[in-house]
Parts: C-alpha cells; sequence; structure tokens
C-alpha cells in the first residue's frame, strides 16, 4: 500500500506537468495563430515577387511587408501532382512562425491538403509544432528543428535574387 502511493505521489505531480506544459503551447499556438491571421490580412502593401530555380523546379516568390517590422515570405512550386507550399512570417527581424504544405492536385479534381506543419517560435526558437495528414512528420529521423535550417538557407536564396527595378 505504500509502495501505491509513493508511485501515486511521484506520478501525479508527472501527468499535471506534461498536462500544464501542453496547456500552454496550445494557448501559445492560438494567440499566435490570431497574430498570424492579422497579419496576412494586413500585410498586402510593398509586394516583390521573385522567381528561383531549385533542382530544376521553378519556385515562385512573394514577399510582403507591413508596419515596417513585419514581413511575410510564401514560397510555392509544383512538381507532378502536388503544390509545395513555404511560409514564413517574421516580426522585428525575427522568424515567429512558418508553415509547409503539401497539397495534392488531382488531374479533374479539387485540391487536398495532404500534409502540413505548423512551428511557432518564441525568443527564436522553435516553442511547438503541429502537424496534420501523413509527411515528413512521421518519419522518426525527422527533426522539427531542421526548419530553421531551411529558412536561413531560403533568407540566403532570397539576398542572392535580383531584385526588380
Amino acid at each position: 500500500m505504500k509502495l501505491i502511493l509513493q508511485l501515486i505521489f511521484v506520478i501525479l505531480p508527472l501527468l499535471n506537468y506534461s498536462q500544464d506544459k501542453l496547456g500552454l503551447e496550445e494557448i501559445f499556438r492560438d494567440d499566435m495563430d490570431i497574430t498570424v491571421e492579422e497579419l496576412t490580412m494586413t500585410c498586402k502593401n510593398n509586394l516583390r515577387n521573385g522567381v528561383s530555380d531549385k533542382n530544376g523546379n521553378k519556385e515562385f516568390w512573394t514577399i510582403s511587408s507591413c508596419y515596417n517590422t513585419n514581413e511575410i515570405i510564401t514560397i510555392s512550386c509544383y512538381k507532378k501532382e502536388i503544390k509545395y507550399e513555404e511560409l514564413y512570417i517574421i516580426q522585428n527581424g525575427k522568424l515567429i512562425y512558418a508553415k509547409e504544405t503539401e497539397i495534392g492536385i488531382p488531374i479533374n479534381s479539387f485540391e487536398v491538403i495532404r500534409w502540413n506543419c505548423k512551428y511557432y517560435f518564441k525568443n527564436q526558437k522553435l516553442y511547438t509544432h503541429i502537424s496534420l495528414g501523413h509527411g515528413k512528420t512521421e518519419d522518426e529521423k525527422w527533426i522539427p528543428e531542421s526548419i530553421n535550417k531551411k529558412y536561413k538557407g531560403r533568407l540566403l536564396e532570397l539576398s542572392k535574387m535580383k531584385k526588380p527595378r
């Protein structure tokens, strides 16, 4: 009986802690989703467009900014019947949100989101992420923090793109 009580006193606080952390992450994601929606609705001025070529695939870029502190980078490309999209939201020079999406576009049919993953950043570090569908997040070797490297690579690509005259 004593052992059971000791286990209860050890396990219950751990369960409570994990539920609290998950609750905080959910609240953070909900708040950030509102921020992202507001920014995407208002950041439609100062649009710049670009096209890059990555491994033989044309990528279409849209960069928009607003309030002199926010920037949204959208990149999309097509491979066979799949459209790949990346979205990066930068606030005060810091990445606060990223999203990767794979959309199936079957011939003579409607678009279907096959997979997406939303990444939420806090103090320039990946705080939490959430995914939907079947994609790379199901691979045991996948590392969520790899989005940081991808984002930095995208910034490098952007810096090399020719600016419109």
